[in-house]
C-alpha cells in the first residue's frame, strides 16, 4: 500500500505522481475503517483529503505551521505525520486526540477544537515570525462552519495590516454540525468585464437568513373512539323496532305481546371490542336477536393531541437580487463621465410557526358545531385557526430600480459637478398567508 510509505512528515513528497494519486482512496479507506471502531469525526475529514495533501506538498512541516480549523478535520495531517499505528486508540483515554495537539507532534502548531480561531492564532505567528525574522510559511484553514464565528472576521480584519506572507484558505463545504443557517448561508455571484473602455459588472446573490432561535410548541394529534352509554339503550331498543319492521316487511300483524327474547336480558349480552378502531359490538349470547342487533354500536370520536416543547430557527426570509454598474468611457474633451446603475430585488418571508394551542380540544367548530380538529393556529390566522385576510404571516417584496450618475470635472476651478437621478420603475409589496408553498 501506498499509504505504509508514509512514515513521518514530509515523507508524501517522496511519492510518484502515480501514487499520490492512489493514496487519497487509501486514506478515506483507512479512516472510515478505523473511525466505525472508535468512533470520531468521519464526514468532516473524508472531505478534506485532497486540500491536506496538497499543504503537505507544498510545506516543509514542522516549520512551516498549519492551523486546522475546525481542529476536527486534521485526521489526514496526523496520517502523513507519522502518526497512522496510533489510529485504533483515537479519542480513547491516553490514545491519540481527535484534535491537533503539540505534544502529540511537532507538526501540530496549534491546540484547536471549535472554533473560529485559527486566523486569530494564524496572524500572531505571522507577526511574530516577522519579528523574528524568520522566512517560514503560516497557513489557517477555516471551514466546518468555523467561518461563522465573529472571531474570524475580526481575524480577518487586523490580517489586512499585516500585508506580509499569510495564506488563509476557505474550506467552503456549506455545512457545520447541520446545515449553515444565518445571514452567512449566501450565495454571491458576480462578473466584471471592460469592453473599449466601459466598464460592466454584474452581481446575483442568494441569501437566506432566519428569524431569531425560538422554542416552538410541537403538537402530536391523536384520536380515539368511545362508546356512550345510550349507544347500548339504542341497540336493546333498536331489537324490537327490528322486529316490528321485519313482521311489517312481511305483512304480518302485529302481536299483542311481544316475545319475552326480545328482551336480551343482561346475562345474554356480549360486548366485543376492536383493538384497532375501539369499536364496540354488541352479541346475543342465544342467537335469537342476533339479526335485530347493529353491526356495531354507535361511536364518538374524540380528538385531542400531546405537547412538547423544542428549539428552532424560526422561519426563514429568502432575498434574491441581481446588480449592474455600467461606467462608460469618459468623454474626455468634457472631463464627463457616465455611470448607470441598477438593481432587482426579491424578498420574501413566511412565519410558519405554530405558536399557540387550544385550550379545550371538545370545543365545537362555529356554525357546523363538529368537533374542533385543529390543534393550533399560526401567525396570519385568527385564534379559530381560519386565515383572514386582514393578517398575513409574511410578505413577497419586489422592486426594480435604476440611476444616472453624471459626474463632470472642470480643472480651472477644481470642481466636480455631480448630478444623479433615482428612479424606481417597480415596486411591488403583498402581504401573503402560506403554509408549505399553499395559500390559505
Amino acid at each position: 500500500m501506498v499509504l505504509d510509505k508514509i512514515q513521518g512528515p514530509n515523507d508524501i513528497k517522496k511519492l510518484s505522481p502515480e501514487e499520490l494519486r492512489e493514496l487519497p482512496e487509501e486514506i478515506r479507506s483507512f479512516l472510515i475503517t478505523h473511525i466505525a471502531k472508535t468512533g470520531g469525526h468521519l464526514a468532516s475529514n473524508l472531505g478534506t483529503v485532497e486540500l491536506t495533501m496538497a499543504l503537505h506538498l507544498v510545506c516543509s512541516l514542522p516549520e512551516d505551521k498549519i492551523i486546522w480549523d475546525v481542529g476536527h478535520q486534521s485526521y489526514t495531517h496526523k496520517i502523513l505525520t507519522g502518526r497512522k499505528d496510533q489510529f485504533d486508540s483515537l479519542r480513547q483515554l491516553d490514545g491519540l486526540s481527535g484534535f491537533p495537539k503539540r505534544e502529540e507532534s511537532s507538526c501540530d502548531s496549534f491546540d484547536t477544537g471549535h472554533s473560529s480561531t485559527s486566523i486569530s492564532a494564524g496572524l500572531g505567528m505571522a507577526w511574530a515570525r516577522e519579528l523574528n525574522h524568520q522566512h517560514n510559511h503560516i497557513f489557517s484553514v477555516i471551514g466546518d462552519g468555523a467561518m461563522t464565528g465573529g472571531m474570524a472576521y475580526e481575524a480577518i480584519n487586523n490580517a489586512a495590516m499585516l500585508k506580509k506572507n499569510f495564506v488563509i484558505i476557505l474550506n467552503d463545504n456549506n455545512m457545520s454540525i447541520g446545515a449553515n443557517v444565518g445571514g452567512t448561508n449566501q450565495t454571491d455571484i458576480g462578473i466584471e468585464m471592460n469592453i473599449k473602455g466601459t466598464r460592466i459588472s454584474l452581481s446575483a446573490f442568494h441569501h437566506r437568513t432566519y428569524n431569531a432561535y425560538m422554542a416552538s410548541n410541537v403538537y402530536t394529534p391523536f384520536s380515539y373512539n368511545y362508546t356512550p352509554i345510550s349507544s347500548i339503550e339504542k341497540a336493546l331498543n333498536g331489537i324490537k323496532d327490528n322486529y316490528l319492521k321485519e313482521l311489517d316487511e312481511q305483512g304480518i300483524a302485529h302481536p299483542d305481546k311481544l316475545p319475552d327474547y326480545l328482551n336480551l336480558l343482561p346475562e345474554n349480552r356480549i360486548f366485543t371490542i376492536d383493538p384497532k378502531t375501539g369499536v364496540i359490538t354488541l352479541h346475543d349470547a342465544t342467537g335469537m336477536t342476533t339479526s335485530y342487533l347493529p353491526d356495531h354500536l354507535d361511536y364518538n370520536t374524540r380528538r385531542f393531541y400531546q405537547t412538547n416543547t423544542r428549539y428552532i430557527n424560526a422561519s426563514p426570509i429568502d432575498r434574491y437580487g441581481l446588480e449592474w454598474i455600467v461606467d462608460f468611457k469618459q468623454i474626455k474633451a468634457l472631463n464627463t463621465s457616465l455611470r448607470l446603475d441598477g438593481n432587482y430585488y426579491y424578498y420574501k418571508s413566511a412565519d410558519e410557526t405554530l405558536f399557540a394551542s387550544m385550550n379545550n380540544s371538545n370545543t365545537k367548530m362555529t356554525g357546523t358545531q363538529e368537533p374542533y380538529q385543529y390543534i393550533g393556529w399560526y401567525r396570519g390566522t385568527n385564534s379559530a385557526g381560519a386565515a383572514v385576510t386582514s393578517v398575513a404571516n409574511g410578505a413577497i417584496s419586489k422592486a426594480l430600480n435604476l440611476n444616472t450618475t453624471i459626474t463632470t470635472h472642470i480643472p480651472k476651478i477644481r470642481l466636480i459637478v455631480a448630478l444623479r437621478l433615482e428612479a424606481t420603475l417597480y415596486n411591488y409589496h403583498k402581504a401573503i398567508s402560506e403554509l408549505d408553498g399553499a395559500v390559505r
